[in-house]
């Protein structure tokens, strides 16, 4: 660009010379004017065209920066792979005893619901004291069999165990007895988790 700028220049020069010298000798030249005029547009078109060099060549400076920030950025991704991957080969891994063997989830739900029944919640704090009016031990036990209330005579006596005893004291032995308790989670709770939710918006119509 520089060659062609300089050839423009040198035009513009020639034509210029000749102009001044007819002019001197008392002779003005039209071809010489006629020149002139040409070189100077000439010159002018290729000032125009190394503007847009100059702007090409910027453009061009500011793409190999950010080539280089790219490959920058690729290398040290690339590295931290290469260093993560050699840390995951690294690290020992752990192989499953023999001795296990795969269980099918019909059979644990069904071992769930076998130990339910002797099985507490875990929000369930049993009380330590007796509730009130309730016999004590040494009654239950049968130590205290000389002091009779009104209206549990009858109901000792009549089985062994359990069985010979009255509701109060089977709540108190077992107060475990009258609490529900189901060892999975309730079907209006599964709704509410997040695969519920996934599920209704892939029936609406939506992408999740």
């Amino acid at each position: 660009m520089n060659d062609i700028i300089q050839s423009q220049l040198d035009r513009v020069e020639s034509a210029l010379v000749t102009l001044i010298d007819s002019i001197s000798s008392y002779n003005p030249s039209i071809p010489a004017t006629s020149a002139i005029i040409t070189a100077d547009d000439e010159l002018n078109q290729g000032l125009k065209k190394l503007a847009t060099h100059q702007r090409n060549h910027a453009r061009i400076l500011q793409l190999r920066e950010q080539i280089a920030q790219r490959n920058e950025a690729i290398t040290s991704t690339l590295t931290t792979l290469a260093s993560t991957r050699a840390d995951l080969l690294a690290t020992p891994t752990s192989l499953p005893p023999k001795e296990t063997r795969n269980v099918p989830y019909t059979e644990l739900l069904d071992y769930a619901k076998r130990i339910s029944r002797f099985t507490a919640p875990s929000s369930f704090r049993p009380s330590t004291l007796p509730p009130p009016n309730a016999p004590t031990p040494a009654a239950i036990n049968g130590a205290d069999s000389g002091a009779v209330r009104d209206g549990e005579g009858e109901g000792h006596g009549k089985g062994i165990g359990m069985g010979s005893l009255e509701d109060v004291e089977k709540r108190w032995l077992d107060p475990l007895r009258e609490i529900p308790f189901v060892p999975w989670v309730g079907e209006d709770v599964m709704r509410m988790g997040a695969l519920a939710q996934i599920q209704g918006m892939v029936e609406r119509g939506e992408d999740p």
